[in-house]
């Protein structure tokens, strides 16, 4: 989930300003209007239908992944992968001295 200034600030930058006025301050809150009515930001605001789509689907685009949230995956990952591997080899040692 973004808020509406950072998905916005490099192609729409008064738009934050307009929409927090309304009282929608992340991408999520739009896309639920965008749902109601497609052309919200065009009937609403005064945009245009073609900077409406750009709006739109800049909203309905997923987060991308943020450092934290790769490094924890891969935490994650090496933890499930890594584990059964060394209980496979500590079992193999264990067999081969018993």
């Amino acid at each position: 989930m973004y808020t509406i200034e950072e998905a916005y600030k490099d192609t729409y930058p008064k738009l934050a300003k307009q929409l927090e006025e309304l009282g929608i301050k992340t991408t999520t809150q739009l896309k639920k209007r965008f749902e109601s009515n497609g052309k919200y930001v065009s009937e609403v605001l005064d945009y245009d239908l073609k900077d409406n789509e750009k709006i739109r689907s800049i909203a309905e685009s997923p987060t991308p992944l943020n450092k934290k949230t790769f490094i924890g995956g891969a935490i994650t990952l090496s933890f499930i992968v890594g584990l059964p591997l060394y209980l496979f080899y500590k079992l193999m040692k264990w067999i081969y001295w018993h």
